[in-house]
């Protein structure tokens, strides 16, 4: 790294002076030199406060205060040249020739690693390094080239480390001494004692095959006495269970013989099916027993279950609302489950009001509301309607009794031409028929039927507006059909 020029803007007692270097020549060589106090050690601060920061407690504000202090330079390397500046403060401090901030790393590349003790000691020799330096080569004692070197370099204290080094190396080593508390001479005890270690316990190789063959003829020998163990034990545990069912084995087999000891004759029937009954009441004994032994196991472990559940107070007090919660889920799961039913309910209401729109010869299209009756006309519908099958009944009531008297005249009528029935006693019957017909009022009640029948077919036709036209008087059951259907109808439109 070469100066080409140094800017001294406001630093110690400078204000904007330069020192310039020009471009490089042979020999490129500077001395500068001045009365004392002339500034030359400021010179040389301020070229380390350029290149690594003005230091926080510089003692160089003495005319300019921190906050203008200011160095420029303008620096080489090879085919390289930055012209930066340096000011006081924390971060930031690196300007280029437009005062922009630049990276206090960019002169990293000059400095090849350097910090500013390194290059202060190596290429930075001042008043009080030299002073330093004195004082060692006063004190050198003979050795004054080495101390020359350490006072040029910085590196005073060179001598001293030396010396510790060498003490410590005569410590741990001294060429042809027999000194037994030298470290190297430690350790070396130390080795001999693990090589006679290792020959204490080191075997040759024939004695480590045979204790190796000794190993493996061992290990079989346990795998074989390991087998025989367990086929002995399953042998053991045979023996054990046999034992144990021996006791019960014999009091089963006395009570089979005292059982085939006794005569069946000399027993009721019912004590002999009662013996027939024995296998199978000792197989369910022994269910018995196997399902009480389940329970009780199971009421054992309820019972450490209940000892340790911890009741909680808070949410015992929480019981009656959860069960009203629980009832209002169970209500909605059930409405839930009633929807479709009630869709389908829905769909089959649709279906009919369709047949009866139909039936009516009204579109799909059209409006229910367009189609719904007032009230007056529904109740004069209805009155109509019932009068219509007042009549139709009456109708059919006269035409009942006409048929019957219309068959009687028939009978007498062929009894007379049979000669079965005297002519004054058939002209007796067919006057009381005409008697009967005519206290009766048959034929009026016809007439007036036929009548009625007209006069509501007439008024059905002239009423609605609209509403009802020209359409042929209904069946007495299809009428009803239609009455039930129009209410449910409205049912569902009140509902909607």
């Amino acid at each position: 790294m070469r100066i080409r020029s140094l800017n001294l803007t406001r630093y110690g007692h400078f204000t904007d002076h330069v020192l310039e270097f020009g471009p490089p020549a042979s020999p490129d060589f500077h001395v500068v030199f001045g009365a004392n106090e002339a500034g030359k050690s400021t010179l040389l601060n301020a070229w380390l406060d350029f290149l690594y920061g003005i230091e926080g407690q510089t003692p160089y504000n003495f005319l300019h205060a921190y906050n203008t202090m200011r160095i420029g330079a303008v620096v080489e390397d090879g085919a390289q040249t930055l012209a930066l500046s340096r000011i006081k403060g924390n971060k930031n401090t690196l300007l280029d020739a437009h005062d922009a901030i630049v990276a206090d790393d960019r002169l990293s590349v000059f400095l090849h690693g350097l910090d500013r003790k390194a290059l202060s000691i190596m290429f930075s020799l001042g008043k009080k390094t030299l002073e330093i330096g004195g004082e060692s080569i006063l004190a050198s004692e003979g050795e004054l080239g080495r101390l020359l070197f350490s006072a040029g370099s910085g590196l005073s204290s060179l001598s001293g480390a030396v010396s510790g080094l060498k003490a410590r190396a005569e410590e741990f080593y001294i060429p042809n001494s027999r000194k037994r508390s030298l470290q190297l001479e430690v350790l070396k005890q130390q080795l001999k004692g693990l090589h006679d270690e290792i020959r204490r316990t080191d075997i040759d190789a024939a004695s480590y095959r045979k204790l190796k063959d000794e190993l493996e003829r061992a290990a079989d020998a346990y795998k074989e006495a390991d087998r025989r163990f367990t086929l002995e034990s399953e042998a053991l545990a045979t023996l054990k269970g046999r034992l144990q069912a021996l006791g019960p084995w014999q009091r089963r087999r006395g009570l089979v013989a005292d059982i085939e000891a006794i005569v069946p004759g000399d027993l009721p029937d019912e004590a002999v099916t009662w013996l027939k009954l024995i296998p199978s009441l000792i197989d369910q004994l022994g269910e018995r027993r196997g399902k009480r032994d389940a329970l009780l196991g199971r009421v054992e472990r309820l019972r450490t279950e209940l000892a340790g559940i911890v009741v909680n107070e808070a949410e015992l007090t929480f019981g009656d609302r959860l069960t009203e919660m629980e009832a209002a889920y169970n209500k909605d799961g059930s409405a839930e489950k009633d929807i479709p039913l009630r869709r389908r309910e829905v769909e089959e209401t649709e279906r009919k009001i369709g047949e009866i729109l139909y039936a009516l010869g009204v579109g799909d299209g059209t409006e229910l509301t367009a189609l719904m009756l007032t009230d007056a006309k529904k109740t004069e519908l209805r009155r109509l309607s019932r009068r219509l099958m007042e009549q139709e009944q009456r109708l059919e009531t006269s035409r009942e009794e006409l048929r019957k008297a219309g068959e009687q005249a028939r009978l007498a009528e062929a009894r007379v031409k049979a000669g079965t029935l005297p002519a004054a006693e058939a002209l007796a019957a067919f006057n009381r028929l005409l008697q009967r017909m005519g206290s009766s009022g048959l034929r009026t009640d016809l007439a007036a039927a036929l009548k009625e029948l007209q006069r509501v077919e007439r008024s059905l036709r002239e009423m609605g507006d609209g509403e009802i036209i020209g359409f042929d008087p209904p069946e007495p059951a299809l009428l009803k059909s239609w009455q039930d259907a129009l209410e449910r109808a409205e049912t569902t439109v009140r509902r909607e």
